[in-house]
């Protein structure tokens, strides 16, 4: 992430993943960690959302007593805003129970 003005200051880093297909409704977009980040004048910076757990991508399951992360494609994706046209993201697979 830069600054396009080319001066020194913060940027939000938002990273965000969606569910390909849900047993359940759920929202489009969910938000998975956010960092503010220092840049320099034309300087790039790192953002640190932190490690992401099943339990924050998945759902409780009342019966199982359990959160469940189901079979499937997740999309994640890093911005500024929860507008995620054009931002980077990659996909994650969870493959089916055994």
């Amino acid at each position: 992430m830069a600054l396009a003005s080319g001066q020194a200051g913060a940027l939000p880093v938002q990273a965000y993943y969606s569910q390909e297909l849900s047993s359940r409704v759920r929202f489009q977009q969910m938000l998975l960690g956010f960092d503010k980040v220092h840049v320099g004048p034309g300087a790039p910076a790192t953002a640190a959302i932190g490690q992401v757990t099943a339990d924050q991508m998945g759902y409780y399951h009342p019966v199982e007593g359990d959160y469940i992360l189901e079979a499937g494609n997740y999309t994640v994706s890093v911005s500024q805003s929860s507008d995620l046209s054009g931002a980077p993201s990659l996909t994650i697979v969870v493959p089916p129970p055994q």
